[in-house]
């Protein structure tokens, strides 16, 4: 489980960097709808946020990251529960298919690394999911969207070119350069 945590506060920092700093600040108001979102059934169902939930990352990767983090202990401890387990499950559920959103903007101008990593990731998903499930409409939509986006880069493109052959350079030099506006460096590994 720490693992999960471990994870769920990468995820987090990495969508907060993403989508800025305005990410932050949700009050209980405006995450309430998440909340009641991620609360299953009386027969211990899953729940799948909605769709509108999710349209704005702004809202919704804060929120979600509030209810994991209200679930700590619940979700420390040696025996989870199925109700805490479920609004867990509910709630990372709805953090992929944002993260999924994410990729497929960038997947057209990948490099090496991220191209094969991308395209492992949605190959492995692809798999594990039953593509006629009408409940799973919006992930495969998705996941196809990703493989058109991936499949739109050339012979000539970043997908056959290490990022650490060609720009890695740069990238160091521009966080030295703007280092001052950067108010965390720790996940910027090269």
């Amino acid at each position: 489980m720490k693992y999960l945590l471990a994870a769920l506060a990468l995820v987090s920092l990495a969508l907060s960097g993403i989508l800025g700093n305005s990410a932050v600040a949700q009050t209980s108001e405006s995450c309430s709808a998440f909340s009641v979102a991620v609360t299953g059934d009386k027969n211990g169902t899953v729940a799948v946020v909605p769709e509108r939930l999710l349209a704005d990352p702004d809202l919704a990767v804060p929120c979600l990251v509030r209810i994991v983090d209200a679930l700590g202990a619940q979700i420390n401890s040696p025996i989870m529960l199925a109700e805490p387990k479920n609004r867990l499950l509910s709630t990372t559920g709805a953090l992929r298919a944002i993260m999924t959103k994410l990729i497929s903007v960038v997947a057209p101008w990948a490099y090496k690394e991220n191209y094969e990593s991308i395209e492992k990731t949605r190959n492995t998903i692809n798999a594990q999911i039953d593509r006629n499930d009408s409940g799973l409409k919006t992930t495969v939509y998705i996941l196809d969207n990703i493989e058109t986006r991936l499949q739109s880069q050339k012979s000539d493109s970043n997908k056959l070119y290490s990022l650490k052959d060609r720009t890695l350079v740069s990238c160091r030099r521009y966080v030295e350069a703007y280092r001052p506006r950067l108010t965390s460096t720790a996940n910027l590994v090269y």
